[in-house]
């Protein structure tokens, strides 16, 4: 009976064992500047074909500790054709994130075209509604998920795009 008693206790003390080490996050997990490594790939033109990268780049924004992102820029460059045009260059229009307590989140942004492009490579605004400014022959269009997950106490992201051109994948840490 002894042996029961210690074996349910031991039991029942497993989660709050195993739950301490779990972090626990809110939007003040993000606070600071974040540096972002950008990837984006083209969905494929059929199912048997892999999805194709097509643009690279980098980013920089500033995440306030209370949900929003209050300053940003970014710099992305087509791999197709490396010596195509320069770099579209973006201003953080506005942006805002929330964060679970398991470190899942959202976050949501609209970037402004500043400079760039040319030669085939084309810039337009990004995270814009349907009507939004279009800058070259490729328009954007609505995206249907932005999902976030951090990790380290909020010192690195992960964030993944779907949209109807592909997927943007970006990893972000806090410098």
């Amino acid at each position: 009976m002894i042996k029961r008693l210690l074996m349910l206790a031991i039991l029942l003390s497993i989660p709050s064992i195993v739950g301490a080490d779990r972090e626990t996050y809110s939007d003040s997990s993000l606070a600071g500047t974040y540096e972002c490594q950008i990837t984006a790939f083209a969905w494929p033109h059929s199912r048997e074909e892999p999805l194709m990268q097509n643009s690279k780049g980098t980013s920089e924004v500033i995440a306030d500790g209370a949900g929003k992102l209050s300053e940003g820029s970014m710099s992305l460059h087509s791999v197709r054709e490396e010596n195509e045009g320069i770099p579209c260059k973006y201003g953080l229009r506005d942006g805002s994130y929330t964060i679970n307590p398991d470190g899942s989140g959202r976050t949501d942004g609209q970037w402004k075209f500043m400079e760039g492009g040319g030669s085939g490579w084309k810039c337009f605004d990004l995270g814009l509604p349907k009507n939004g400014m279009q800058v070259g022959v490729v328009k954007p269009g609505p995206v249907f998920m932005e999902s976030m997950l951090a990790t380290k106490f909020g010192a690195r992201t992960y964030n993944v795009v779907y949209d109807q051109t592909g997927i943007t994948i970006s990893v972000c840490d806090r410098k």
